[in-house]
């Protein structure tokens, strides 16, 4: 994935305001936590259609989306007529309240202008080659190559003499 996209959008979580999200809704153009992840792909891929940030596949259009739109850009659509006063989520609320704010922004487009579309995305132009230089053709795909936190190994177990004298007989190959 080319960092321009991830540099700027990826900051917080669209719709609860986590540090450091990993997975987007392609369809809304905007960037989710893993708890936000999970009630987006609840809901359907008719409303919000998600992706995993380093694991998914990407073609140049979707890239192009989310350059295109983000997180601002998409709040300033479907958050637009919030009521004053009206208490939004963040990352140390409830599941349940978490849900529910997701669910009436786009779901039941409760705080979205009535007499307006989303935000649209210009038309993809795909970019050709420049002096010998080659450049992602339209059916390739990209990855994002992010870091993952540095996971330490568990230790094993400690082993009882008890594991032995009681499953000795099954894990014993037979001579």
């Amino acid at each position: 994935m080319e960092a321009a996209v991830m540099a700027a959008a990826a900051e917080t979580c669209a719709d609860c305001g986590a540090r450091r999200p990993r997975y987007v809704s392609i369809t809304l153009g905007i960037w989710l936590c893993n708890r936000c992840y999970g009630i987006h792909r609840s809901i359907g891929a008719h409303v919000t259609r998600t992706k995993c940030v380093g694991l998914d596949t990407w073609s140049p259009q979707e890239l192009h989306r989310m350059k295109s739109i983000g997180n601002e850009r998409a709040a300033s659509y479907w958050e637009s007529s919030v009521p004053a006063g009206y208490s939004r989520p963040g990352p140390a609320s409830g599941n349940e309240e978490v849900e529910n704010w997701i669910r009436d922004k786009y779901e039941r487009k409760l705080f979205c202008p009535r007499d307006s579309a989303p935000p649209t995305v210009p038309e993809f132009q795909e970019k050709s080659s420049v002096s010998g230089s080659t450049t992602r053709s339209q059916g390739q795909a990209a990855k994002f190559n992010l870091p993952y936190p540095k996971l330490h190994p568990l230790p094993p177990p400690p082993k009882s003499e008890a594991d032995d004298e009681e499953f000795g007989s099954f894990i014993q190959a037979p001579s």
